[in-house]
């Protein structure tokens, strides 16, 4: 077969070379496409698959942080209540002291007054 090379013509070497490469080119192309849709469609985890999930909370562990969180809503209301008790009480408290001591001012003011009008 080498013998027989001399008696080919060189432009169909060149032709059967620029075809071989461009076939394998192509088929490098073409290969790499469907490998790279391949690769695209493969979506970890799959969403059409159905599994069963653990089981994260029973109804029984529901039931009694439904009860807790109750109590403790209940604590924080009594809590609140009697907050609000207490500034109250702190508030009629307050309100008498400034009456005693708004009622010293006036006292005091009109002994000034007076001492003031008595001189004049």
């Amino acid at each position: 077969m080498l013998a027989q090379l001399q008696n080919v013509d060189p432009t169909f070497l060149k032709q059967a070379i620029l075809f071989l490469t461009g076939i394998a080119g192509g088929a490098a192309t073409v290969i790499s496409i469907i490998t790279a849709r391949n690769r695209r469609r493969q979506i970890e985890p799959q969403p059409l698959e159905v599994r069963a999930s653990p089981a994260y909370a029973t109804v029984a562990q529901c039931h009694e942080k439904h009860v807790e969180i109750g109590r403790r809503l209940d604590g924080h209301d009594h809590e609140i209540t009697a907050l609000w008790n207490t500034m109250r009480a702190e508030d009629n408290a307050i309100r008498t002291v400034l009456a005693k001591s708004f009622a010293d001012i006036e006292r005091a003011l009109g002994r000034i007054e007076g001492k003031i009008n008595s001189r004049f």
